[in-house]
């Protein structure tokens, strides 16, 4: 070696050093470092990304967009970086970040699916009004309009505004009527506001288009047994256990049970003691919001795990079970930050990973279900398997669409190769039985048609 360091040493000691002071958020010192580095390679897109990036976050927007626009000048494909790159913190849970991220590429691109990535941080951290005001304005230009009056849906049932979120479950029921998860959306809307007939009506509609759809029976049976309805109750909650036997740990049966036989009361009553004489007063709080869970009483699980996690605010299961009583009632991304808020604080768990899988996948998303999937697989193999003990089981029940989805999981994110080959046939066959099947279906004619 020289006497001299050469330029991609100094480069780099300059450049390592501000990055040192970036993440400890040292900005004024991290700006002086990465100028430094850009005395010996004034190209480095890197360096500048984190040289705007440092400006942007000391809240000098002039400096940050003349630097963050010479970095996409040098490289312009370096604006999917930020959702990329966003998109990562929100997966792990450090909305703050990612917030700041996007904020910082929406200074240089306007990007659609930037602009909604930001508008969806914003709607999960309780930004709702602002939230709402970018999804409208993005309305304007969306080519899929579909999913932007969903989010404004979720925006709207969270700020308890009935009308507005009806309106836009409405237009985006509209544009994909044969979308029963909407349907599903807009049943639990008028549960959550007491209009249980109406819910029933648009439940109904749901089971006419897939009477398969084991999440619509489940629903209907929460609101018969809401309105102590238990024998109604009891039939949808069998349906939807038949179609699906993972509901059967979801359904009120054992509270029907327990209020058939008077034990409801006194269970209740030595869970509420539990919380105030255990040592363990968060176990507890969790339990007892389970209970009420599991008998129907959904804002009263709520309020138990609120007051588990406020005596232990790392309690990531706790967090898990809060997502899904908020799923329960429809409340979308209050559900989302509680899934992922469980998974920042247990990010190798197999299990929260694939809950919010579950999450996604009940809400139609089938995107996200499948990278939670992967997750929950890379995690522990055996949940990768599973999707194949799944696919034999729809297929066993005559489900075949459903058995399709999971054997196409178990190729891509299971680990047993004999048996991706027997999955592999099972797939090419149901494939070839559903394309029989839509050869024989008439054809819709379009309203106007002749």
């Amino acid at each position: 070696m020289g006497l001299f360091s050469s330029k991609e040493e100094k480069f780099q000691k300059a450049f390592n050093e501000g990055m040192d002071f970036y993440h400890q958020k040292e900005y004024g010192e991290s700006i002086q470092e990465f100028k430094k580095a850009l005395d010996y390679k004034d190209d480095s897109v890197e360096c500048l990304y984190f040289l705007g990036s440092s400006y942007f976050r000391r809240d000098d927007k002039e400096n940050a967009l003349l630097i963050l626009r010479k970095a996409l000048k040098l490289e312009p494909q370096y604006s999917e970086f930020f959702e990329k790159e966003g998109m990562e913190y929100y997966d792990n849970g450090d909305y703050e970040e990612a917030k700041l991220v996007f904020e910082e590429g929406l200074l240089v691109t306007q990007n659609e699916s930037l602009i909604a990535a930001y508008a969806n941080i914003l709607s999960v951290v309780g930004e709702l009004e602002e939230a709402i005001k970018i999804l409208t304005k993005l309305l304007k230009t969306a080519k899929d309009k579909k999913s932007i009056y969903l989010d404004l849906a979720f925006c709207y049932t969270e700020l308890a505004d009935k009308t507005k979120a009806l309106q836009y479950f409405s237009k985006a029921h509209k544009l994909d009527p044969e979308n029963t998860n909407i349907l599903n959306n807009i049943g639990l809307l008028y549960a959550r506001n007491d209009q249980y007939d109406e819910a029933i009506k648009i439940f109904n509609k749901a089971v006419e288009l897939d009477p398969d759809d084991a999440l619509i029976h489940h629903n209907i049976g929460n609101i018969y047994f809401s309105i102590g309805k238990f024998t109604d109750a009891e039939r949808e909650y069998s349906k939807a256990i038949e179609i699906d036997p993972s509901f059967e740990g979801e359904t009120n049966l054992k509270g029907i049970e327990d209020f058939n036989t008077g034990k409801y009361s006194d269970e209740e009553e030595e869970l509420i003691k539990l919380t105030q004489t255990s040592e363990n007063k968060a176990e507890q709080f969790n339990s007892l919001g389970l209970f009420y869970f599991n008998k129907g009483k959904v804002d009263m699980s709520i309020e138990s795990f609120k007051k588990a996690l406020g005596i232990v605010s790392d309690y990531a299961v706790c967090y898990s079970n809060l997502g899904y009583a908020y799923a329960e009632q429809g409340l979308y991304f209050k559900a989302l930050q509680a899934l992922k808020d469980a998974i920042k604080i247990l990010p190798e768990s197999a299990y929260l990973h694939n809950k919010l899988a579950i999450f996604y996948e009940k809400q139609g998303k089938f995107e996200e279900a499948d990278k939670e999937f992967e997750s929950s697989a890379k995690f522990d193999p055996h949940y990768g398997n599973t999707f194949y003990l799944t696919g034999l089981l729809w297929e066993s029940r005559g489900f075949i669409k459903q058995a399709q989805r999971f054997f196409d999981k178990f190729i891509r994110f299971g680990i047993d190769q004999n048996m991706k080959a027997i999955a592999e046939q099972k797939l090419a066959n149901i494939n070839i039985l559903l394309k029989q099947k839509r050869a024989k279906q008439p054809e819709k004619i379009e309203e106007g048609d002749e």
